[in-house]
């Protein structure tokens, strides 16, 4: 199966025959005898190649560096491949700890045949720089790795391990750990260590991510070609502030107490008995900041993990909620659930209905774990997730601001620009019924509006008045139909009425 340097060794073999040989032929006097002698010093450069280049053989470099091989087992260990930076981290710490030399070299073999020496290709024997590729560590700053990395340690009476191996293993989309240990025992301990760091200093611990995913790839046998790839992608967005969020009283105290609180004082209420995960749902008409809501949520909870899920990831639930539970406590926003997890009745995903409802059942009692579940349309929502107090703690509804609401609202979005000839009770009353999204949308169509004739160059010197907010509104419901009037919320007669 491998080729061991068969040419290398046959011209070694060679050259150590050669040299005895040509010095008793000389030695017996037979013709050019010194000619023949003369000629040994090729075999001699071939010896002193021969040992210069075992010297820089990896299999001799690791042997000089911590020791006689042969008593070492080696032992595996594969994970999905979006941990690779987590895994090389970790058990570039865990090696340092136990005074390791990094080592960095590529090679197609396992480390159980480098230690062996038993290498495909002769010169695969030879120590060969990896390639360094760029890793997201956050959603502004790269890091470059080598895809494969040894770490070599001198003495490995500490721990009982000789090596250490992190490598990608780019077709099954997996990054692998290989130990050598002179037990299952050492080796056992040793990757367990070092999965508890990269788990513990993990580079998506307390971020914001979503996921997605690459479907496997199937023969016509049905032999897996390629593995699922799950792909964690950092997310960046502004920070959502408390003052950015207007909704009514009793709303914001149900999410305070059955979201923020709960985090905030989920050990107390751990030791009183309570469990500690915990699933909400949030409804209501698109627009009225359910999402904005989740966001505010995750910004708030700075210690917890958000992993945001929406479209064809809601159908790896599973995958989801294992990366969940490894960064925990964490925070899981589903959106609009109700594509993928409708009623059963009418249901093409029951699927993925199914586990869905087995991971919200299947989490332990001490798992850390929030739910925010979204949709615009709670009718259409499995009635056994929406109403099983045991998945879903509290349903929230968010409808169309009140007219204090939108006042409120409206002054936020307003607060930058000069807006002393203007009267805001005629534009709260005039857009009764419309939801946050299209107040935002409004004043944004004001302020272009009212710079096509004012030349102010900062939004404080920018004056906006009735008159332009009316031209929004009316210029975002024209030629919109009933249908259009009925998604952005007004009340076609109300707004007549309050222009006419």
């Amino acid at each position: 199966m491998y080729v061991n340097l068969p040419f290398e060794s046959i011209r070694l073999l060679v050259s150590l025959l050669y040299l005895p040989f040509s010095f008793l032929y000389w030695l017996l006097g037979y013709p050019y005898g010194g000619a023949v002698l003369l000629l040994s010093i090729i075999p001699l450069g071939i010896i002193v190649h021969r040992a210069h280049a075992v010297r820089k053989f990896v299999d001799t470099q690791f042997s000089e560096t911590v020791g006689d091989l042969s008593q070492f087992s080696v032992y595996t260990r594969s994970l999905p491949g979006y941990r690779f930076v987590d895994i090389f981290n970790a058990t570039a710490k865990f090696a340092r700890q136990s005074g390791a030399i990094q080592f960095e070299s590529q090679h197609a073999e396992q480390l159980t045949d480098i230690i062996a020496g038993e290498f495909y290709q002769p010169q695969n024997r030879f120590q060969r720089f990896p390639e360094h590729r760029s890793r997201a560590i956050d959603s502004k700053e790269d890091v470059y790795l080598p895809i494969d990395c040894f770490w070599l340690v001198p003495d490995s009476s500490n721990n009982g391990c000789g090596v250490f191996r992190v490598r990608t293993m780019e077709y099954t989309n997996e990054v692998q750990i290989e130990v050598a240990a002179i037990s299952s025992d050492a080796a056992n301990s040793a990757i367990a260590t070092i999965l508890e760091i990269a788990s513990a200093e993990s580079i998506y611990k307390n971020k914001t991510i979503s996921v997605s995913f690459e479907p496997e790839v199937r023969d016509e046998f049905g032999s897996v070609e390629v593995r699922e790839r799950i792909d964690p992608i950092f997310i960046s967005q502004p920070e959502v502030t408390e003052s950015d969020i207007i909704i009514d009283e009793d709303t914001e105290t149900v999410v305070k107490r059955t979201i923020l609180d709960f985090h905030e004082r989920r050990s107390r209420l751990s030791d009183l008995g309570l469990p500690t995960r915990r699933g909400v749902l949030f409804y209501g008409p698109p627009g009225t900041g359910k999402t904005y809501m989740s966001r505010y949520i995750s910004d708030r909870l700075k210690d917890a993990t958000t992993i945001v899920s929406s479209g064809q990831s809601l159908l790896h639930m599973r995958s989801v909620c294992n990366l969940a539970r490894m960064l925990q406590p964490s925070i899981i926003v589903l959106e609009d659930v109700d594509l993928v997890y409708s009623s059963r009745e009418i249901n093409f995903n029951n699927t993925a209905l199914g586990e869905l409802m087995n991971e919200l059942d299947g989490f332990n009692p001490d798992d850390a774990i929030i739910f925010i579940l979204t949709t615009n349309s709670i009718e259409r929502v499995e009635a056994a997730i929406k109403e099983r107090p045991g998945r879903i703690s509290q349903c929230v509804y968010f409808g169309p601001p009140t007219a204090d609401l939108r006042k409120r609202y409206l002054t936020s979005l307003l607060k930058d620009y000069d807006i002393k000839s203007l009267k805001l009770d005629a534009v709260v009353d005039k857009t009764d019924g419309t939801t946050q999204a299209f107040l935002k949308e409004m004043v944004f169509r004001a302020v272009q509006i009212a710079s096509e004739t004012d030349t102010a160059e900062s939004p404080g010197s920018l004056k906006l008045t009735n008159s332009h907010l009316d031209a929004a509104m009316t210029e975002m419901r024209k030629s919109a139909g009933n249908a259009g009037e009925a998604i952005i919320g007004f009340s076609a007669k109300r707004f007549a009425d309050s222009i006419g």
